[in-house]
């Protein structure tokens, strides 16, 4: 079954990817990105999707507070 509100987006859809100690931030546009909350993942989802991430994106930058 689908969430509510669930969609699926192309990898296209987004343009580079920001990771701070809290946030993924995948950017649409220079001002257009979706936030996923870091906590969201085990820290072993986390790195997987961060893998995931950098299949994707050549744009990728991690910002440490």
């Amino acid at each position: 079954g689908t969430h509510a509100g669930a969609r699926q987006l192309p990898w296209q859809s987004f343009s580079r990817v920001i990771e701070t100690d809290y946030f993924f931030y995948l950017y649409r546009s220079n001002n257009a990105f979706f936030l996923i909350p870091a906590d969201a993942f085990t820290p072993e989802e986390r790195n997987d999707f961060r893998e995931l991430l950098h299949r994707h994106f050549d744009k990728y930058k991690v910002k440490n507070a």
